[in-house]
């Protein structure tokens, strides 16, 4: 038993099936043609790649049929996609890959498929071929299941969140899903900003839609969430209807006196329905911080003289994190 996450986007072109070692399959969808295939997912050029794959699938023209599976070489593919590129690493972060157990890396580090990340007190952002972002936060671990990806378009991504919590920022795309298995269920999306949190020992599923719609469903069973909206998953035990998420908080010092002036608080007013906040601090794409409090305020530690960012969340007694109040804080003399 598990939950269906699937953000609402228009599709044109759509994959199915998965990667062998050597076929790529994808399903034809209305309107395809394989020079658009071709220029969508090969390194090749268009007339070679399409003279080559009406040789490969044995088809008598380029007239292709909806629905059949079409078969493309991995050798087609574009290979310079096929990696995640580590933006920025803070912290206890560790990687593991097919040829080496668990290890740290230098600051310019490529994933790639079968890789897993692990933070402990730390976290990393990853960017992919099409600038969708994917921040794993501390205490998760998430493995790069598969990327299919090729030409001038990001094909079939799909990530493992074994433990933890992520923010995905996903571009929206024409084709194909970006896949999010959890050990409670999984979140397709193809463009849509969002989070999506394990607690209680993995057994409970948070995801929160800050921007697009996602439909969840277990079975036959589907509940639209929209944007601002979030919903819970049990194990085993259903889906919870969406629930409106807290507005942002609003700050109530003055950001632009902080050094000036030596405040050594951020402050901010309360939120109706707020039980506590989350508090994060970052230094570039970096989180340096990250704490519950119960409190409308907290205490700046000695920190170096540049630039931070503040991010504040109110959560709800039901645990869903609210929509996001960013602030720069810029403690340079």
């Amino acid at each position: 038993m598990y939950f269906l996450l699937i953000a609402l986007l228009t599709s044109s072109l759509s994959f199915a099936g998965t990667m062998t070692e050597k076929d790529w399959k994808y399903a034809i969808q209305k309107k395809n043609t394989l020079s658009e295939i071709c220029e969508y997912y090969s390194s090749l050029g268009v007339n070679d790649c399409v003279q080559r794959l009406i040789k490969h699938n044995r088809l008598k023209s380029d007239v292709l049929t909806i629905g059949v599976v079409l078969n493309i070489p991995v050798s087609m593919l574009d290979g310079k996609g096929n990696r995640v590129e580590v933006l920025s690493s803070h912290g206890d972060v560790k990687y593991k890959s097919k040829a080496m157990d668990w290890h740290t890396h230098g600051k310019k580090v490529f994933l790639y498929e079968g890789d897993y990340i692990k933070t402990g007190k730390g976290n990393v952002s990853l960017k992919f071929s099409d600038g969708s972002i994917v921040k794993v936060k501390p205490n998760s671990e998430l493995e790069l299941s598969v990327l299919q990806l090729g030409g001038k378009r990001i094909g079939a991504i799909k990530l493992n969140l074994k433990k933890g919590s992520i923010k995905s920022v996903i571009k929206k795309r024409k084709q194909d899903s970006f896949k999010i298995d959890t050990p409670v269920g999984v979140a397709a999306v193809r463009g849509t900003d969002f989070r999506v949190r394990l607690m209680d020992g993995n057994s409970t599923m948070f995801n929160e839609t800050l921007h697009g719609e996602v439909q969840v469903g277990q079975g036959d069973l589907v509940e639209s969430v929209k944007e601002n909206y979030g919903v819970k998953g049990k194990k085993n035990q259903g889906v919870s209807a969406p629930t409106e998420l807290l507005p942002a908080p609003a700050f109530t010092m003055d950001a632009t006196k902080f050094a000036r002036d030596r405040i050594n608080r951020v402050t901010w007013s309360v939120v109706p329905g707020a039980v506590k906040y989350t508090y994060e601090m970052y230094d570039g794409d970096a989180l340096i911080l990250n704490q519950e409090i119960d409190d409308t305020h907290v205490a700046i530690s000695v920190m170096l003289p540049k630039k931070y960012r503040v991010v504040i969340r109110a959560i709800d007694q039901k645990g869903f994190q609210g929509n996001d109040a960013s602030v720069e804080l810029d403690l340079r003399p």
